[in-house]
């Protein structure tokens, strides 16, 4: 990351670098047009010179906001206020135990989408056009056919293993000290091709979450964190993994809708309140 002082104005023009599916990248696109902020879009998947800029940036992942040389993580909201030079307050709205209440909701309403997919129907894109540009000399997982790829396609199973993969990466930190990319963007392994063996990952962090909240309800959440995107409190990082699952889940029940099946894991709208997540379900 290389973010310099000053404010958005006398830093133009404005880079987002981003691709379709992207939580954060919804996030960011918005906020920026919401307060009127101009920027150029770029579509690292659709623009091959997108990506080559961004990796020549050194960033890993998408979103990024760039202004000039300098450049800042969307994952982090705290960064790109600050990178900015926006007043604005970043603080989590809810309380950690309201927001393990909601991630836990919207944990539930994925397991019981899951359940749903018919087998075939996981390795179709969760949305047209959605794919993932891989972050390079990262381990992910990757079967070895992909292993040189740049741009994969996001599929259902994809996406379905991925809601709970945040989970994991956010326990992981708990108990390792950092917040790994390996960890959050870790692939299906072989073999995790049905709706069964997506679960049968799934529920063992479900219940690793319930244990671990049980265990830490009296935590300090105002400590900080190292993140593979910057420093963030626990409080921070607890909220962005809540809304983070429950924006894929909604894109989950989306697909799911698109099959012509019925979800039994609809979201109430109630979820989302306090929750600095996308308005939308799309870009």
């Amino acid at each position: 990351m290389n973010a310099a002082a000053g404010t958005a104005t006398e830093r133009q023009p404005i880079t987002v670098y981003w691709h379709r599916g992207c939580s954060a990248c919804m996030r960011t696109k918005e906020f920026l047009a919401k307060r009127g902020i101009v920027f150029e879009s770029v579509d690292v998947v659709e623009d091959p010179s997108g990506l080559e800029e961004l990796r020549a940036l050194g960033a890993l992942t998408v979103p990024v906001v760039r202004c000039g040389d300098d450049w800042v993580s969307g994952e982090s909201w705290e960064n790109v206020v600050t990178f900015l030079g926006l007043d604005e307050d970043t603080k989590p709205v809810l309380a950690p135990p309201a927001l393990v209440a909601r991630w836990r909701s919207g944990l539930d309403a994925a397991l019981r989408t899951i359940a749903q997919f018919p087998q075939e129907k996981l390795s179709e894109p969760v949305h047209e056009g959605s794919r993932i540009a891989l972050p390079a000399n990262t381990d992910l997982g990757l079967a070895a056919s992909l292993k040189d790829e740049a741009v994969i396609d996001r599929t259902c199973g994809i996406v379905a293993h991925h809601i709970f993969m945040i989970p994991r990466a956010f326990l992981n930190a708990m108990d390792e000290g950092t917040f790994r990319l390996e960890d959050l963007g870790r692939m299906p392994p072989a073999g995790a091709n049905t709706p069964e063996a997506i679960l049968a990952i799934a529920e063992p962090i479900v219940q690793r979450l319930d244990g671990w909240w049980q265990q830490n309800t009296s935590t300090n959440f105002s400590t900080r964190v190292p993140t593979f995107y910057g420093e963030l409190s626990k409080h921070a990082l607890l909220e962005r993994c809540t809304w983070h699952s429950i924006q894929h889940t909604r894109q989950l029940i989306s697909a799911l809708e698109g099959f012509g099946i019925d979800p039994a894991g609809r979201l109430p709208a109630e979820l989302f309140e306090g929750l600095p997540m996308p308005t939308d379900v799309w870009q």
